[in-house]
């Protein structure tokens, strides 16, 4: 009885290390690959203005470099969603921008979310 009330504490802490080491782990597992387009007009052109966030890790950060490249330039929103439904992804959620002065306003631009089956 003596061992096991020697060994508990290390015991405990074994488990509470194990614990945090498999739990620590915040990123949710899932199937799908999810994107953040933000298309603005660039000021005096017809061309769009495209930032892509694919998520803060190195690749996503450069796959998302690589992507708002290619679509800035474009001439209209839906050239940019018809391009990313070829390369497979989805449109899930639209947000507008707004802005206000002096009571008139208007569009500025979108946000599309949009996700994609992992292969």
């Amino acid at each position: 009885m003596k061992i096991l009330k020697a060994q508990f504490p290390i015991l405990l802490i074994v488990f509470l290390v194990l614990g945090v080491f498999k739990t620590s782990n915040c990123q949710v597992q899932s199937n799908d690959e999810y994107v953040y387009l933000s298309v603005t007009g660039k000021m005096f052109s017809k061309k769009m203005n495209v930032e892509v966030d694919f998520g803060d890790e190195p690749d996503q950060i450069k796959k998302g470099e690589e992507f708002s490249n290619l679509l800035t330039g474009k001439k209209s929103f839906i050239a940019v969603l018809n391009f990313m439904v070829k390369k497979g992804y989805e449109l899930i959620e639209t947000l507008e921008y707004n802005y206000s002065y002096q009571g008139t306003g208007g569009t500025t631009g979108f946000g599309f979310f949009m996700k994609k089956k992992k292969e």
